[in-house]
């Protein structure tokens, strides 16, 4: 048995996790031969607190879903923080001065709990914020930088909601949508006003099974330098061979621990 499980006090099983469960009798009758208030609870098992308090398993469910829900929405917060990092990196060792500029990340807890409930245009202009700005000190001039992480299955194409980039074109034409492909980390850029969602074929993604607008790496989404000047892109193999060995090296660390 691990230090993390303890056993069951109803039916001794051993558990990594324990619910204090207080018996309603128990209390009650506690209460009225001693005149103060029952403080005892057991700790039980899932099983057992699903018997005590005549818990279904449908009736677990709709709370399993939530959970299973909150728990993607952590994994995808991750995966963008990993992109932007990336990004960041990138920029900076190229000599862009680089600041955060959204309030996604900042109000992250509360864009989630208003998206249970009202999924409406406050919660969609925080969510369509660009994550980064970016200034290039050499002509005074900034850009902002919106961030999406992309897992590319095929190497070709990345899919996104038309929506979206409906959405950045409209809001920020101006801004550099920044797109890093997973698992290379490899960088795609495009200034916002110039994606050509209109005419990008719509397909089914079999990533999410949705259909998604399908990028062209190469010809929608282009090399960094591209959009980001001060990016030579014969350094930028390079750094990125650096960025990768970065990213490795800490999985593997934390992996063997």
């Amino acid at each position: 048995m691990s230090r993390m499980d303890q056993y069951c006090e109803r039916c001794g099983r051993v558990s990594s996790s324990l619910i204090p469960i207080d018996y309603a009798h128990a209390s009650v009758q506690y209460t009225e031969m001693m005149g103060e208030p029952y403080t005892g609870t057991d700790q039980v098992c899932l099983d057992c607190a699903r018997t005590v308090l005549e818990i279904s398993a449908k009736d677990l469910i709709p709370e399993e879903r939530r959970r299973a829900r909150e728990m993607a929405f952590l994994a995808r917060g991750l995966r963008s923080r990993v992109a932007v990092a990336v990004v960041e990196t990138v920029l900076q060792g190229f000599g862009y001065e680089v600041y955060p500029y959204t309030l996604e990340n900042q109000m992250a807890g509360v864009i989630r709990a208003m998206r249970q409930r009202e999924p409406g245009y406050p919660v969609r202009m925080l969510g369509a914020s660009p994550d980064l700005y970016v200034f290039d000190r050499e002509r005074s001039e900034g850009l902002l930088v919106e961030v999406l992480d992309g897992e590319v299955p095929d190497g070709r194409r990345f899919w996104t909601s038309r929506f979206s980039l409906s959405a950045l074109r409209g809001r920020w034409p101006e801004a550099v949508l920044a797109v890093v492909c997973t698992p290379g980390l490899e960088l795609f850029s495009r200034i916002a006003g110039e994606l050509p969602v209109e005419s990008l074929s719509v397909e089914q993604s079999p990533l999410t099974g949705r259909f998604h607008c399908a990028l062209e790496l190469g010809r929608d989404l282009r090399g960094p330098g591209q959009a980001f000047r001060l990016i030579d892109p014969k350094r930028y193999p390079e750094l990125l061979a650096e960025i990768r060995g970065a990213v490795a090296r800490s999985v593997a660390t934390h992996g063997g621990q």
